[in-house]
């Protein structure tokens, strides 16, 4: 079983990496860009860079050189697993969780234990705020509601699964990751971290989590979860992607160009079309 187990996080890995570094469907020469001042969030320079409707752009890594485009990425809702499928969901202010459809129709119940405490689920796709004849969970059949929270991502990491949540929302922005493990028929969710902040999206370079959210930048790894950047001034300017070239050199997609960070050095300059 660890054997099969090994293999399916591989899968799913290389499966999220192919959906992360796609190839934009349009890219643009870098010299189409220029270096100006960081724009000061509610400044005039920033209202003008946020008032630029259809002018947003994407940031990947290909053959380790930096790529401009207009990717659209969208994180898949589905991740099997040996003994079923991982379900997420994420509807905004109208809910979501985290669901588990088994192989094994005969199955009734499962356990969830999160933080040490234990609980019994039953099959109900109607929990968890998905109250609607039109939920996406129909053709799911009964999953299990394993965990209430709007899924964004679902990947392996290490020896166990991550899930991110979050929910923007009005005046509301809030986030979280944990790791989720799956053992005799018990789901195990464990060693939450809070962002207080809205994650957007996510990429991993060199066994470390890279978490770009509204208006922060956090790594998260084994040992250690931090936010290194925060109250920048992407914040209003619809930032859509993150890469990472190496340990230095960052790059985050966003309305009107794109953020270069120096990772080391903690500056930060901005790319204006």
């Amino acid at each position: 079983m660890k054997t099969k187990y090994f293999i399916t996080l591989i899968s799913l890995f290389l499966m999220f990496s192919s959906c992360r570094e796609e190839s934009s469907v349009q890219t643009f020469p870098l010299n189409d860009f220029k270096q100006i001042p960081v724009p000061i969030i509610n400044s005039p320079e920033h209202d003008s860079v946020r008032a630029r409707s259809g002018s947003w752009f994407s940031v990947a890594i290909a053959d380790g050189k930096l790529q401009i485009g207009r990717d659209v990425y969208e994180p898949k809702l589905e991740y099997s697993l040996p003994e079923g499928k991982l379900i997420s969901i994420d509807q905004g202010e109208f809910g979501g969780g985290l669901y588990y459809k088994p192989n094994d129709t005969t199955k009734r119940n499962f356990f969830v234990t999160i933080d040490g405490k234990h609980k019994t689920v039953i099959a109900n796709p109607w929990d968890g705020g998905l109250m609607d004849e039109e939920s996406v969970l129909k053709n799911y059949g009964h999953p299990f509601l394993i965990k209430n929270g709007n899924v964004r991502y679902i990947f392996p990491y290490q020896d166990s699964i991550s899930v991110i949540e979050g929910l923007a929302h009005k005046s509301l922005r809030t986030g979280m990751i944990y790791s989720l493990k799956f053992k005799n028929n018990n789901f195990i969710l464990a060693n939450p971290y809070y962002f207080r902040d809205f994650p957007i999206v996510i990429t991993i370079f060199n066994n470390k989590i890279y978490v770009l959210t509204e208006k922060s930048l956090f790594v998260v790894d084994k040992s250690s979860r931090k936010q290194v950047f925060s109250n920048m001034f992407w914040y209003g300017l619809d930032p859509n992607s993150i890469a990472v070239k190496d340990e230095r050199n960052i790059y985050v997609g966003m309305r009107g160009g794109y953020a270069k960070i120096n990772f080391p050095l903690k500056k930060v300059a901005f790319i204006n079309a």
